[in-house]
């Protein structure tokens, strides 16, 4: 009875570290996370055959399904910043959307961004723009950046065009540790630039974002200053291939990401 007694005991103290991961739910199209202003956190798919981002709640039931409209020979690429008071000063969702169509006979691809509100009413049409991106700038309010491409010649030219938005932005950053938080970067491929958004924690003594080619060796080390949303990395001096970057503060290396340079 007491060995019976002693191993439950045992068991029962243990049972805290093999807790089990559960199932929380499955969907038939990628999808994410997002935090909207008003309405809390949701989980948003994109589904490609039906042209269509489907946002859920916390619970897996369907809370709206907003329409994309995509021309006929063009598929579904990507969606972006789903919110409430981004895009626009009222509270209905808006989103970004991109779209692209690949021409067989002369084997390149086409992109189009759009953004729109959730009944479908089109805010900005973009022609080429394959990648956009988000900045809070605080006093200079928020910023969107496109990156327009023309893959139709070689060397393809790189447009950067730049937006002002009317509402607010919290950016999520997708990686953290030892409190400094940096997401992928871009434009990925890059050809002349690529920007690493990162966010040092207070009283971070010192970080430096390094890079490095697949051979290991160190390519470049740029500091990464306090209170700086982002490194750029001047990608034009690099031979094409891949390269690695990551970020050391404090001691503490954060994982590698990989850059690709066109």
């Amino acid at each position: 009875m007491k060995k019976l007694l002693f191993t439950f005991l045992i068991f029962a103290a243990l049972q805290p570290l093999f807790s089990q991961i559960n199932p929380a739910g499955s969907y038939n199209h990628s999808g994410t996370y997002v935090w909207l202003a008003n309405s809390g956190t949701k989980f948003y798919v994109m589904d490609v055959t039906a042209n269509q981002a489907v946002i859920y709640n916390l619970d897996q039931s369907p809370w709206k399904t907003i329409n994309l409209a995509v021309p006929a020979d063009h598929y579904l690429y990507d969606i972006r910043y789903p919110a409430e008071g981004l895009f626009t000063t009222g509270s209905e969702v808006a989103l970004c959307y991109i779209y692209y169509k690949y021409d067989e006979v002369n084997q390149y691809y086409t992109y189009t961004t759009k953004i729109v509100t959730e009944t479908g009413t089109p805010l900005l049409t973009i022609p080429g723009a394959q990648y956009v991106y988000v900045y809070d700038l605080g006093e200079p309010g928020v910023k969107m950046v496109a990156y327009v491409y023309d893959y139709s010649v070689y060397p393809y030219p790189v447009q950067t065009k730049l937006y002002d938005l009317p509402g607010d932005y919290v950016p999520v950053l997708e990686y953290q540790q030892a409190g400094v938080a940096f997401a992928q970067a871009f434009p990925n491929p890059a050809t002349d630039f690529a920007i690493v958004p990162c966010a040092l924690p207070e009283g971070t003594g010192s970080a430096i974002l390094k890079l490095h080619d697949q051979a290991g060796r160190l390519i470049i080390e740029l500091p990464v200053n306090a209170g700086a949303n982002h490194v750029q990395i001047n990608t034009a001096q690099f031979p094409s291939g891949i390269y690695f970057y990551s970020i050391v503060a404090d001691g503490y290396n954060m994982p590698a990401r990989k850059l690709v340079v066109k």
